[in-house]
């Protein structure tokens, strides 16, 4: 081999391979720093989303403690397992004021609610409670959720009853929070994981559907475990467009918050500087 040919391959070794590859490494390294950004953020929000709905949910149990265990409500029940007829009447009397009363302060957060026994037979209710044999916990529509609580009995006995509420999807979840996106084709999707469903979605056409449908082969294509994991973070494709998203999933009440954001509309900034970066390389 000529002298030339040999200081020609000692210096494509020695310059050109070298410095080819620190190109490479900074584009995969610009790439990885725009995905943690993004992951970063989309934390942000899920984690803001997911206190607000921790927040929102233990008021609404309070709600439902007032509800059940009030002295009026308790009255009826035991009327009711006594089997006294007059005494009945007036404790029903007795819990209709009382819980009137009360649907004035709780009807902007329920759209209605039912008192029944252990036979599932109703023996009251305010609104417009749902037809009888639903599953306590689907979703009835997109605007109202089933909540349900046992009533309590004597001590050391089994519950006497049960409440179900249909509580406005806007008394848990909260509003203000799920409006913040990163960027402007950003979104939050809340996921039931007990009933299996969408409870939120910025599209409402997914409001009630199966878990599967969103995550499923014809959706994102993620693993339906990866949303019950506490903290975590997603890959996926929609349409044509790489996202990734936050994943927060919640015990009390069993629900996801995952926030997602399109890598596609912050990539231009970081495509253009590998471009320079590779184009200086090779010059």
């Amino acid at each position: 081999m000529q002298l030339r040919a040999k200081l020609i391959l000692f210096f494509i070794l020695l310059a050109v391979v070298p410095l080819v590859a620190i190109g490479v490494f900074d584009s995969v390294r610009s790439t990885r720093s725009l995905h943690a950004l993004l992951a970063a953020q989309d934390s942000a929000i899920a984690e803001q989303v997911a206190a607000g709905i921790v927040d929102l949910a233990a008021r609404r149990e309070s709600d439902l403690l007032l509800l059940t265990s009030n002295a009026e409500t308790q009255r009826l029940y035991r009327a009711q397992v006594a089997g006294d007829a007059r005494e009945r009447a007036a404790a029903l009397a007795s819990a209709d004021r009382y819980l009137r009363q009360a649907w004035q302060q709780f009807s902007r957060s329920y759209q209605w609610l039912d008192f029944r026994d252990n036979s599932g037979r109703s023996l009251y209710s305010l609104g417009e409670p749902p037809v009888l044999g639903n599953d306590p916990a689907a979703v009835l529509s997109r605007d109202v959720l089933t909540l349900t609580r046992p009533i309590p009995g004597d001590p050391g006995a089994p519950p006497a009853g049960l409440l179900s509420v249909g509580a406005r999807a806007s008394s848990l979840m909260p509003q203000d929070l799920l409006e913040a996106r990163f960027g402007t084709a950003g979104y939050t999707v809340i996921v039931d994981r007990a009933a299996g469903r969408v409870i939120y979605h910025p599209r409402h056409a997914f409001w009630g559907r199966s878990v599967v449908e969103l995550v499923g082969p014809t959706g994102w294509r993620v693993d339906t475990l990866a949303l019950a994991r506490p903290r975590t973070s997603i890959h996926y494709r929609e349409q044509d467009t790489t996202r990734i998203a936050a994943v927060v999933a919640l015990t009390a009440p069993p629900w996801t918050v995952v926030a997602s954001s399109a890598v596609d509309e912050f990539a231009a900034p970081f495509l253009t500087t590998r471009l320079v970066n590779l184009s200086l390389v090779l010059l």
